[in-house]
């Protein structure tokens, strides 16, 4: 086993701690800077055509947001739609990257706007953080284009493994680079040929499962408009979710390091677990340690619910908006979101020892 079990079980100690004892604002936030997309894919929940997209923050209102963050965000997540496709994100990415306590900045690209990517990059200079970049990739080509709706996609993709693969050979900066499978019923047969056509760029591929529009138990007053609309043509049962999470265990076991292993095994086992009976393995902490921030501004504890309050009513000020809004609870409802999940593996003593056990075979 490639990992150090005495530093995973202090660093997932050191959470649950920090959950426990109370924190005074989500210290991770999921960031849709925009709803706008160049892809059409199949299973976006964001993009849709049945929903009107969010308004959109001027970089001065998303840097005032930053800045009254005082030191208490660790990681920001920029998402979409297509968040290259926002106007100043080069500007945002890189005050973003200036936080004084930041230690993560993640962005999901589809690989369309590479050379902007990079040069970006080019000019961060904070070498103690850490950036990840997170691709789809879903099958071959074929089959990609047919799901992402254009047909230049796959390229994309493949031209961005290609590009960070050699720019982290020389790159100073503290780089990671993922790829994501969304898994349905058009690729269900080609998890284990995409994880071997990533290997040859040294990154890992993770599974996600197509969701639903049923995907959750909340109340109708409850959901957001992210719940993707029904299609019963992609949907999984749980036999195909349980064949996707085998072939993906047989080539992850001996690719993969044991961290990324593990929790993407516990993170899977948990969605089928919900599917069958409506329930998790540990509490969900969704709104603890983790956030949504939407395109214009309004906040949610998690996608799939609405946005409960609006950070243009406290002029954009991050630590005053949560000032009266956190309470650090742990939550009963669940559902198939796959970063909650991840989130709450090491927010709670059972959500640890869950993961746990996997990390030492029990």
């Amino acid at each position: 086993m490639n990992y150090n079990l005495g530093l995973v079980i202090s660093k997932q100690f050191d959470e649950i701690k920090k959950t426990l004892t109370g924190r005074k604002y989500p210290e991770n936030v999921i960031w849709f800077l925009t709803e706008r997309c160049n892809l059409k894919c199949e299973h976006c929940f964001v993009s849709n055509k049945g929903r009107k997209y969010r308004e959109e923050l001027n970089y001065n209102q998303i840097n005032k947001i930053l800045k009254t963050s005082k030191k208490s965000l660790k990681k920001i997540s920029f998402t979409g739609g297509e968040p290259l496709l926002f106007k100043d994100f080069e500007n945002v990415f890189i005050s973003a990257s200036s936080l004084p306590n930041i230690k993560e900045l993640h962005v999901s690209t589809n690989g369309m706007f590479n050379e902007k990517l990079f040069s970006i990059l080019k000019k961060c200079e904070n070498k103690k953080l850490r950036y990840c970049i997170q691709t789809s990739l879903d099958g071959s080509e074929e089959i990609h284009n047919a799901i992402r709706g254009n047909k230049r996609s796959y390229k994309g993709v493949i031209e961005l493994l290609d590009m960070f693969y050699k720019y982290n050979k020389n790159s100073s900066l503290l780089l990671d680079m993922s790829a994501v499978m969304t898994v349905s019923r058009k690729n269900i047969n080609n998890v284990q040929e995409t994880m071997e056509l990533v290997k040859q760029f040294n990154v890992p591929l993770t599974l996600n499962f197509v969701r639903s529009s049923s995907g959750s138990n909340l109340e109708k007053d409850e959901i957001n408009d992210f719940i993707p609309i029904q299609n019963d043509d992609n949907g999984l049962s749980v036999k195909e979710m349980k064949t996707a999470i085998n072939d993906w265990s047989k080539l992850a076991v001996k690719y993969y390091n044991s961290m990324v292993y593990h929790l993407n095994k516990v993170r899977m086992s948990n969605i089928v677990q919900y599917h069958e009976e409506g329930t998790w393995k540990f509490p969900c902490a969704a709104g603890v340690n983790n956030a949504i921030l939407y395109s214009d501004g309004a906040i949610s504890i998690c996608e799939t619910k609405k946005p409960f309050a609006n950070l243009q009513d406290f002029d954009f000020d991050y630590s005053k908006f949560w000032k009266k809004y956190y309470d650090g609870k742990m939550y009963i409802c669940y559902c198939s979101f796959d970063c909650a999940i991840e989130y709450s593996v090491n927010k709670s003593a059972k959500g640890y020892w869950v993961f746990a056990k996997s990390l030492m075979g029990f």
